[in-house]
């Protein structure tokens, strides 16, 4: 790769170029016959990027056609069928709609229509105009996607970035992925970072890494070995934790378990069947803060909150409750310090 090529490939990563520039400086090096050389990564390449042994396996008219072409010219794909599979190891723009089996991208794309395709595969960089759908997308590279994006399974190893709402069966983030919409799925695995501007819905949501959204959250399930962060509420019939969280709504559930090893607070009430707040493995003491709890049975240690509510209450080491309303037993351990208690026929 030459030395501007580079150069231009290195100002896009500092932020320095956006996908547009970036494409348009690129198609002119590979277009200026000013070097008196040819472009090594141009070379025995058609228009969609392709090797011509990847080509060799095309219908021969699409071949013939293909070669005739400048290797980095601009594309255009009509809405009829779905065409041929696309390989972009250089560099390619493409205006208009994008029907495919496969595209494989491990230069860099830019795309100016909506893209549909059986999978996607990134290991470059692709920037997305309009919306984008898939059976499979695969992001070991850079995602940009300004449509709403949906897939069966989405995988993120690299970086994913989304404009607008993302729909998927399955998401799992094992690098970094920032959502400027709504996150809708059936299953989320992060293992790396999310943000999200809006609200999460999923049926179960599992986080070992970073998760954090300005809105609420809505699922059947969560487990959380990491950090959550909500702007709003969590709604969740099953709510587990062995990591952290900053809640700045509710927190309603069936049941509640949480094992602290991390500091963790819910600024809004805590409601649920039943909460169990316990000790966790850490050498460092952690400590839940929480404005109510509300449930039927509630255990809790290392808690600080203005008032429990509930019918037989166990209050542990290194708690400080405001007030305790309850109906049923109540039990103070030592090392626990309770204001007021209340007891309600």
């Amino acid at each position: 790769m030459s030395e501007e090529r580079l150069r231009i490939l290195e100002m896009f990563k500092a932020g320095k170029l956006n996908m547009e520039e970036t494409m348009d400086l690129l198609e002119a090096l590979g277009t200026s016959k000013e070097d008196g050389e040819a472009d090594p990564e141009a070379e025995g390449t058609n228009q969609y990027g392709e090797s011509q042994e990847d080509a060799s396996q095309e219908d021969a008219s699409q071949k013939d056609a293909s070669q005739d072409d400048a290797p980095h010219s601009s594309h255009h794909a009509g809405s009829g069928e779905k065409g041929e599979n696309i390989f972009i190891r250089s560099h390619a723009r493409y205006d208009g709609e994008i029907k495919t089996g496969q595209l494989s991208i491990s230069g860099m794309g830019s795309f100016t229509g909506p893209v549909s395709a059986d999978q996607i595969s990134i290991s470059g960089m692709a920037d997305f105009q309009k919306d984008v759908q898939a059976d499979r997308i695969s992001v070991a590279g850079k995602f940009k996607g300004h449509g709403k994006v949906k897939g069966d399974r989405i995988s993120i190893s690299g970086m994913g970035e989304f404009q607008s709402d993302v729909e998927a069966d399955q998401l799992s983030v094992s690098g970094q992925s920032r959502i400027e919409g709504n996150l809708h799925c059936d299953s989320l695995a992060v293992s790396g970072g999310i943000k999200i501007k809006e609200e999460i819905s999923a049926d179960s949501i599992s986080v070992s890494g970073s998760c954090r959204t300005k809105r609420g959250i809505h699922t059947d399930r969560i487990r959380l070995a990491g950090f959550l962060q909500t702007g709003g509420d969590v709604e969740t019939d099953q709510f587990l934790s062995k990591g952290g969280f900053a809640i700045q709504g509710r927190l309603v559930s069936d049941g509640i378990h949480i094992e602290l090893n991390n500091n963790s607070q819910v600024k809004g009430d805590m409601v649920a069947d039943h909460v169990v707040v316990e000790k966790g493995k850490t050498v460092t003491e952690a400590e839940l803060e929480v404005n109510s709890i509300q449930a039927d049975v509630i255990q809790v240690v290392h808690t600080r909150a203005d008032l429990l509510m509930g019918t037989n209450i166990r209050i542990g080491e290194g708690c400080e409750i405001g007030k305790v309303e309850y109906d049923g037993d109540l039990i103070v351990e030592n090392g626990a310090i309770v204001h007021q208690q209340i007891r309600k026929d």
